[in-house]
């Protein structure tokens, strides 16, 4: 939900913030991912799980943000059963 979509933050000291599609009900495990790399693969990338019950999720971003960089971040839910 926060930052929006090719949004220009200036506070380094951002909280990432996603809406789940279940905001009530039992807690789930998540995944919260941020990297300057589309791909998410690059040695900035920091994940983040968090376990909660739904709704708003918020989390840090785990790295000092830079200025002039873009960043990327994603959020899932985490699978019960191993892919």
């Amino acid at each position: 939900v926060f930052p929006l979509n090719y949004s220009i933050v200036s506070n380094p000291n951002i909280r990432l913030t996603a809406s789940t599609a279940s905001p009530a009900g039992s807690a789930r495990n998540y995944i919260v991912e941020i990297d300057t790399t589309e791909t998410f693969n690059s040695p900035l990338k920091r994940t983040n799980n968090i376990n909660s019950i739904g709704g708003v999720l918020e989390v840090a971003p785990g790295i000092a943000l830079t200025d002039s960089t873009v960043y990327y971040w994603r959020v899932a839910t985490v699978s019960a059963t191993p892919n």
